[in-house]
């Protein structure tokens, strides 16, 4: 069915949705690199202090979300603006911060604790 639609469409609708939806595969790609990393945090949720080993999984975990964050907090605007180049209107977004000050506080009082202070 989409492929009937598509023959009717001119050439530059047809490029224009085809590059809408490597975007949208682009920034799902980002979410989930962004879940894996919160994922790692997840999996440190211990009351029981963490280990110099711990602390940098929690770094570099912490790194790897706002890296991903950072990414589709960039290309967002453009690929809203490809979608409403198409009469595509998002649904207003929601906007979510990525918590970095409370993972950085978490990382800053975990050091402390296992340095005795």
């Amino acid at each position: 069915m989409a492929g009937q639609v598509a023959e009717h469409m001119p050439l530059a609708t047809q490029l224009g949705y085809a590059n809408l939806y490597g975007e949208l595969q682009w920034y799902a790609q980002k979410a989930d690199d962004e879940t894996d990393a919160w994922s790692v945090l997840g999996e440190l949720d211990d009351p029981g202090a963490l280990g110099a080993e711990d602390i940098a999984a929690v770094r570099q975990a912490r790194s790897r979300a706002q890296v991903a964050a950072d990414k589709m907090n960039a290309y967002l605007p453009s690929i809203v603006a490809d979608g409403e180049r198409l009469g595509i209107k998002p649904a207003p977004i929601k906007g979510t911060p990525l918590t970095a000050a409370a993972i950085e506080s978490l990382c800053l009082r975990t050091a402390q604790e296992s340095s005795g202070r």
